[in-house]
């Protein structure tokens, strides 16, 4: 159900951007009949079909990130977060919980490395605080991937992946060993 209309919304989004930017521009140069020359410079004409271009094609990024089809804008968001504040790294959004496996998302623009990944760990009070992971460790399985572990027991992995400027760092955690981890820790 979603990729239809995924689809859709791509079929929608080239057709607001490719149509609408010309009609106004011809309403604008030509008049509401095409039966006058307002504007005779083709300059002219070409920079108000790319300024209609491209208020269309935001108003698209908009209505995707709204409706949860398109991310760009957020990550346009994140990479302005990152390029213009004091950040090393940036949570993309609210964390995904499924039966076995909590998800959650970071974006950085920094080289990954496990103090990074570690920092992020301890920076979350949501998964450090209640499950005491001060000591954890993260170990490098292979080009993207990690895996989190504590005391020997494996908590989770991490998965990398590189998106055009930024790094995307996904959190997996086993939600199973953590809520045993707070019993024992809370016994």
């Amino acid at each position: 159900m979603k990729s239809d209309l995924s689809i859709l919304y791509k079929i929608f989004s080239i057709f607001f951007i490719l149509f609408y930017p010309r009609q106004i521009t011809h309403l604008i140069c030509f008049g509401r009949h095409r039966d006058e020359v307002r504007i005779k410079s083709k300059i002219a004409y070409y920079g108000i079909y790319l300024f209609w271009t491209i208020i269309f094609g935001i108003l698209c990024l908009i209505m995707g990130a709204a409706c949860g089809m398109d991310s760009t804008l957020d990550k346009i968001i994140y990479f302005t977060s990152l390029t213009h504040g004091n950040k090393e790294y940036v949570e993309a959004g609210a964390s995904q919980r499924d039966d076995d496996t909590i998800y959650i998302t970071y974006y950085t623009k920094k080289d990954i490395d496990d103090t990074i990944l570690c920092k992020i760990i301890i920076d979350n009070k949501f998964i450090c605080e209640p499950y005491q992971l001060e000591e954890v460790e993260v170990k490098q399985i292979s080009k993207k991937e990690w895996k989190i572990q504590l005391d020997e027991e494996v908590l989770g992995k991490i998965e990398i992946e590189r998106n055009f400027v930024m790094w995307k760092i996904c959190y997996m955690w086993d939600k199973m060993k953590l809520e045993a981890r707070d019993k024992y820790e809370n016994r």
